[in-house]
């Protein structure tokens, strides 16, 4: 009799300890933001999200990249945007910026329920091939 009440109370304390995981995961759902790493559902945009770029000017094409956080909140709706890491001109950066700001998400889930998530986002500009099939280069200053 001794064994299983011990027993009974090692299960009734791992279900405590579950429940507790799941509260404290539900409070950290409206506070936190998860990274990719702990979702089950990673959050993606419900449309294409097309840049409208500036025109080169002087002819010249500009190579290079954006790198965003994206905050996502637990409805879809962006957060805020950073812009990380830019090696493109500052209208490049602030376009992409706003395009990932406007759009809507599907949002990040964690055992089906929907969380606050950050999706982080890698752009790459690059100018059209040539007719040889070589990007140009840009100038060196």
């Amino acid at each position: 009799m001794k064994l299983a009440r011990v027993t009974l109370f090692h299960v009734a304390k791992g279900f405590a300890a579950a429940i507790g995981l799941v509260l404290v995961l539900l409070a950290g759902a409206y506070s936190h933001y998860f990274a990719a790493s702990w979702l089950g559902v990673k959050p993606y945009p419900l449309r294409r999200i097309d840049l409208e770029l500036p025109e080169a000017k002087n002819g010249i094409e500009y190579y290079g990249k954006v790198r965003l956080k994206v905050y996502i909140s637990a409805d879809g709706v962006v957060d805020r945007v950073d812009a990380t890491e830019s090696t493109v001109p500052a209208e490049f950066r602030d376009e992409a910026v706003q395009a990932f700001s406007q759009a809507r998400w599907e949002p990040g889930r964690i055992w089906r329920i929907r969380v606050k998530s950050l999706k982080r986002i890698e752009i790459d500009f690059e100018p059209p091939v040539t007719a040889l099939g070589q990007p140009l280069k840009p100038q060196d200053p």
